[in-house]
């Protein structure tokens, strides 16, 4: 008979009962339980159960002049701080710990002979980059790394493409990919590149399918996306993932506002979220919404508190979001900052296996309330039904910090590489349910 267990963190709104699927695709090879010792995979995933909306919090402003057209980067491996410079008549680099909500100037930007705007930034490790943009109206295709622990620039390998503004980045496993963009004659662009830091290198990918400039970028689980931004001349919607693994590209389900370009985009907890940016150069917006990958599916984000904003600035440091400074779409620049606080509505479990038995953890956690189970569940796989590995998982009576009591119990199943897990929580005070869904 073989065993399973399973070891998660339950966060339940008060009385509640919880139902979650947890799907997990593609292990490269089937399980091999002859195997004494296997390390299957890590998985991330997201669960609908208690989503609700993460909440906006004002911080202490930018210090310098409002902007838009800067770029910015996080360097979580080094300080998990967030970095902002240039913009319109901008050469200034200014750094934010959010852990002292201050702000402190650092090293100007370098290569510049006025001002650096509408450059593209991304932080690999414990370093962040600058690439591109305009000086004064010249177009460039410099690359700068900025070390943070000397406060210097270094220069880097030349970005190989056209000079040009606007492009888009994010960062997968280690390797930046960089963009589409405007060149100097006003063309929109669709090449395509790889950065290798270890070697500084450039390697050219496949083409974006439609050009693009300044859409909505991040990364998930090994995935890139792309969403909105001018494509083929015009404001669009469309959303494109691009598969590094497999070196293509995909188009998914698209962004369910206004088309528009010039907005923020950030990944938190396995969610993209993408809002604010502007129509026409005229429009500006307030909305948000956040893309889950596994469900192919956007929805709608509490809007953004700080005035409808065009070209905002934006980071992550401790699996918060940070967006602010940007323009009303025309003439008024700003100095706001805030705080993103997502949902706690994540998932992350390992999978290994041993001689005729699977270990998985699973630490998943929803809602928002103080009423937190913690539950650890043990399942047993049925001796009748090996080569589906159907489990169950019997009862546990647990209590919540509020004191109220609990049972717990669930089923699954593991065929070949896809595991399904589903648990139910109940109580007296009511139900709910959600789904978990997860991907390697």
């Amino acid at each position: 008979m073989l065993h399973f267990n399973t070891m998660g963190k339950l966060r339940l709104a008060l009385g509640a009962l919880f139902v979650a699927s947890l799907y997990v695709a593609s292990c490269s090879k089937p399980v091999d339980t002859s195997a004494t010792s296997q390390y299957i995979g890590v998985w991330n995933g997201t669960t609908s159960c208690g989503e609700g909306l993460g909440g906006w919090t004002a911080k202490a402003p930018i210090y310098a002049n409002g902007r838009k057209g800067a770029f910015s980067f996080s360097v979580n491996a080094y300080d998990s701080t967030i970095y902002v410079g240039g913009g319109l008549a901008n050469t200034d680099f200014w750094n934010y710990n959010p852990a002292t909500n201050a702000w402190s100037q650092q090293a100007n930007i370098p290569g510049v002979l006025r001002f650096r705007s509408y450059a593209t930034g991304f932080g690999i490790d414990d370093r962040g980059y600058m690439v591109c943009g305009a000086d004064s109206g010249f177009y460039k295709n410099d690359l700068w790394q900025y070390d943070p622990s000397t406060n210097t620039w270094n220069p880097k390998a030349a970005f190989p493409g056209k000079p040009r503004i606007k492009a888009f980045s994010f960062v997968d496993r280690g390797i930046a990919y960089v963009g589409g963009g405007i060149d100097t004659g006003g063309a929109e662009l669709t090449d395509f590149y790889a950065y290798y830091p270890g070697n500084d290198q450039w390697i050219q990918r496949p083409d974006v399918p439609r050009s693009v400039v300044s859409p909505f970028s991040f990364s998930i689980n090994k995935r890139g996306y792309i969403s909105c931004g001018s494509q083929n001349g015009t404001e669009d919607t469309a959303t494109f993932c691009f598969d590094s693994s497999a070196n293509v590209w995909t188009r998914v389900a698209g962004f369910p506002g206004h088309p528009r370009q010039g907005g923020a985009s950030f990944a938190v907890h396995n969610l993209g979220y993408c809002g604010l940016g502007s129509y026409l150069g005229t429009t500006a917006f307030e909305d948000f919404y956040y893309y889950n990958p596994p469900l192919n599916k956007w929805s709608k984000q509490g809007d953004y508190p700080g005035r409808f904003n065009a070209s905002p600035m934006y980071g992550v440091a401790h699996n918060k979001g940070y967006v602010g400074m940007g323009s009303n779409g025309t003439s008024s620049l700003y100095t706001y900052w805030y705080e993103f606080t997502p949902p706690s509505n994540s998932a992350h479990f390992t999978i290994s296996a041993g001689t005729n038995n699977y270990t998985v953890i699973m630490a998943y956690s929803v809602g928002k309330d103080s009423c937190q189970i913690d539950v650890n569940l043990t399942g047993t796989v049925s001796s009748t039904n090996i080569g589906k590995e159907a489990f169950s998982i019997g009862t546990h009576n647990v209590v919540d910090r509020c004191g109220r009591n609990y049972s717990v119990t669930g089923s699954g199943s593991l065929n070949g590489d896809v595991i399904t897990i589903t648990t139910v929580s109940s109580s007296s005070l009511g139900t709910s349910a959600c789904t978990f869904t997860g991907r390697r």
